[in-house]
């Protein structure tokens, strides 16, 4: 089996070979794309192509297109999985792709694996800089769904769009959070109501200038916001992460609440294919988040992933 793992980078110098040797595998081909950086990370990654079997290039794109990118120079036949630069990647990232050979295609969270002509035959990735995997995932519609997380990301405490501040100043950085709200409207196929659904008051007060993006965004189903989606594929398409040999001290389930309250039953419901699909004791976490509603997690240390939750939990029991 011909394994590429293949990202986008921008500024990121600090992260760089860390994230690299997380994801490096004998077996595998990196193809990177660095979008001329300008903080020495360009400088780092030719330092460290030799000794991980690196292909480079640079491009001026987003994110989505970067990947996309990376994504055709793999090569043919190849068994894809992508990554970002940013994260430290653990054990699960490589079980993924070990499992990706009898299972074809796999999600976990935060991350896909699937063959390089399937994802190109699908379309690839979107030019975008923000929801871009959440609308990657929906569209490859992949067979197996494993709720764990594989990888933690260096700068989990910028939630959303704030992480653009990483990368750019004053006004530079102004237009890249306009444009990330742009892209999160189109990668997540809102319409208005989703907005208001989900009380986004940055949203909210945008929402005038993102009307044109709102009416042309990528919303795969007319029913349903591609994140509610992903979320209702996670739930539904779930497999226990010991069938496919991965660490499930690190799972993760997140039901947002418009798919609770489109689910008949609710959270009943929910606990009922939880129970179904994970065997093992679960706690189940309440939140004040429309976004978060109800999780599943085996090990409350996988939260650390998520800190901006922390100050919106509202109940925590034993599943």
């Amino acid at each position: 089996m011909k394994v590429c793992i293949y990202g986008t980078v921008y500024n990121n110098a600090v992260y760089v070979e860390q994230s690299i040797k997380s994801v490096w595998r004998p077996d595998a081909e990196i193809v990177i794309v660095d979008s001329f950086s300008t903080d020495g990370t360009w400088e780092k990654l030719v330092e460290l192509k030799k000794d991980f079997n690196l292909r480079l290039y640079r491009y001026k794109c987003s994110r989505g297109l970067g990947r996309h990118i990376a994504l055709t120079k793999c090569s043919e036949g190849s068994i894809t999985s992508y990554f970002d630069l940013d994260t430290i990647y653990n054990i699960n990232f490589h079980r993924a792709i070990d499992a990706a050979e009898t299972h074809e295609s796999i999600k976990y969270t935060r991350g896909l694996v699937i063959g390089r002509e399937d994802a190109l035959k699908k379309g690839g990735w979107r030019d975008l800089n923000y929801a871009e995997d959440t609308e990657f995932t929906v569209r490859m519609n992949p067979k197996v769904f494993v709720p764990v997380e594989a990888g933690e990301n260096a700068c989990s405490n910028l939630h959303g769009v704030f992480r653009e501040k990483r990368y750019e100043v004053g006004l530079d950085y102004v237009k890249r959070l306009l444009k990330a709200h742009r892209d999160y409207v189109m990668g997540t196929g809102f319409n208005c109501y989703d907005i208001l659904y989900y009380r986004s008051k940055r949203l909210m007060i945008l929402s005038p200038l993102l009307v044109p993006w709102i009416m042309k965004s990528y919303r795969l189903l007319r029913v349903m916001d591609n994140l509610s989606l992903e979320n209702a594929l996670t739930l539904f398409k779930m497999r226990d992460p010991k069938e496919l040999g991965m660490d499930d001290n690190f799972f993760f389930l997140n039901i947002n609440y418009k798919l609770l309250k489109m689910i008949e039953g609710g959270e009943r419901t929910v606990d009922s294919i939880v129970r179904k699909k994970f065997r093992g004791q679960l706690y189940k976490i309440k939140t004040s988040s429309r976004h978060f509603a109800l999780m599943y997690v085996k090990n409350a240390l996988v939260l650390r992933y998520y800190p901006f939750v922390l100050p919106i939990i509202r109940r925590v029991e034993t599943f």
